[in-house]
């Protein structure tokens, strides 16, 4: 491997890759033990790192001197690329090297590594590939990065359709691939919603798949490994080999009696849209925001909601606006109540699933006037449980009663700091509605027609 400093930009390793063609089915890491410093170290780990998760699996560190490990401190740097490396280390002996080398490939299944470096797989849609595994005939189908920051919520549901239409008609198991320390609070909810599109019994078809240290530290993938029934397996360890990774998914497929996993039949390519005329929309704000009021004047009801608006749980209405039939779900207030971390996350996922096809709108209810801290943590709690891309899906409700709607409330909404700053975050889309005009069919088609549109 050529040294560190010269990797200046993902060029230098794309021309690598030219070189390689079609890719390398090995690193050699040469090394002076003596002179290998930790920066050193750091450096050919960031290159490793970047060209894939599992680089390391191809790798061998190859000393040009004789070996001093034996005389080191355990944490030398050459000591721990070694064991970054899987314990493959070697003196410069050409004869040796090769049946060295030979092994490693072998021990990959005689594949080459493929380098993220050379596309971007977050930008790529879901691709397959079939083989033969132990007689068996495998199709693997390999997704774009769920979490890239530009990934809208319409596109992540329009791949992940098309994973469920190339693992047809379902898959046995779903591979979680996870970085520890990349893994965070809304990656878990993200994938929590993924996996809700195929029902409650997905987590029973999921394994996590760790290709890094670090699961002790990181509390939300402990959490996700233990919500797929702890099944998950490390792909870092220097024991690992494919032979496990292969007889741990054909243990998780036997233990679900060989069946696939089937979605939702309510469930169409797009979770947050509904395949029907119907409008499903959901209602959320602090408590006494006026969700039920809005209700009522959106379903042009006068009588009170089956359950308080302070309820713990989510309410359910169904009625009929412009002709289209309409159901509205009032998701109870999540911030600073009495419910639980668990209850807000079960709550907030139920009123989802309360709408057969999907959620076309979240309405955040907020009374006109100031932003409260209330007001901006209900927001902020469905993003870490729905992730940000749920503000795609957002406008503000700014409600008002009994006072017509007039340039004076537009001025305050369009001029007041926090209230910018809360439409800014939902896209710009927000409208001034006077829930006490239960029969203004003005205001509620134009809200019709808007949410329509989001």
């Amino acid at each position: 491997m050529a040294d560190a400093a010269s990797f200046r930009d993902k060029e230098e390793l794309r021309w690598c890759a030219t070189l390689s063609d079609p890719e390398p089915h090995v690193f050699l890491v040469m090394l002076q033990p003596e002179k290998f410093t930790q920066e050193e170290g750091d450096r050919i780990r960031k290159i490793l790192n970047t060209l894939s998760d599992r680089s390391f699996d191809y790798s061998m560190v190859l000393t040009t001197h004789e070996d001093k490990r034996g005389h080191m401190d355990e944490d030398h740097p050459l000591n721990q690329m070694v064991r970054a490396c899987r314990g493959r280390q070697h003196l410069s002996d050409c004869t040796q090297l090769i049946a060295d080398v030979d092994k490693m490939v072998k021990e990959n299944g005689g594949d080459y590594l493929t380098c993220d470096v050379f596309e971007d797989t977050s930008g790529m849609p879901c691709e397959s590939a079939s083989g033969e595994v132990n007689g068996k005939s495998v199709t693997v189908v390999k997704t774009p990065d769920f979490f890239a920051p530009h990934l809208t919520v319409k596109s992540l549901m329009q791949e992940i359709e098309k994973c469920k239409s190339l693992s047809a008609p379902g898959p046995h198991g779903v591979q979680l691939v996870l970085k520890p320390e990349e893994f965070t609070e809304e990656n878990r909810n993200t994938l929590k919603l993924i996996l809700s599109i195929f029902g409650k019994e997905s987590f029973k078809y999921s394994m996590v798949i760790i290709t890094h240290e670090g699961v002790a530290g990181n509390n939300n993938l402990r959490q996700m490994i233990e919500e797929c029934g702890g099944r998950h397996h490390e792909m870092y360890k220097q024991e690992s080999d494919h032979k496990v990774l292969t007889e741990k998914i054909e243990k998780m497929v036997e233990e679900n009696e060989r069946r696939y996993l089937t979605s939702n039949e309510e469930t169409t390519h797009d979770t947050m849209t509904p395949k029907a005329q119907r409008l499903n929309v959901v209602l959320c704000g602090r408590r006494g925001a006026g969700k039920t009021s809005i209700a009522n004047a959106i379903l042009g009801q006068t009588e009170s909601s089956p359950k308080s608006s302070s309820s713990s749980v989510c309410v359910k209405r169904e009625g009929e606006v412009c002709g289209r039939p309409v159901t509205l779900i009032e998701l109870p207030a999540l911030y600073r109540t009495h419910l639980t971390q668990e209850e807000v996350m079960r709550e907030t996922f139920h009123c989802v699933s309360l709408c057969d096809s999907g959620v076309h709108a979240f309405l955040l209810v907020v009374p006109l006037g100031p932003i409260t801290d209330e007001d901006k943590g209900e927001l902020e709690t469905i993003q870490k449980i729905l992730s940000s891309r749920i503000n795609d899906f957002v406008m503000v409700l700014f409600r008002q009663d009994n006072i017509p709607v007039d340039k004076t409330a537009v001025d305050f909404v369009e001029q007041n700091a926090d209230t910018k700053h809360l439409i800014k975050i939902c896209g710009g889309r927000y409208k001034i509605f006077d829930a006490s005009k239960i029969e203004n069919v003005k205001q509620t088609t134009e809200l019709e027609e808007e949410e329509s549109r989001i």
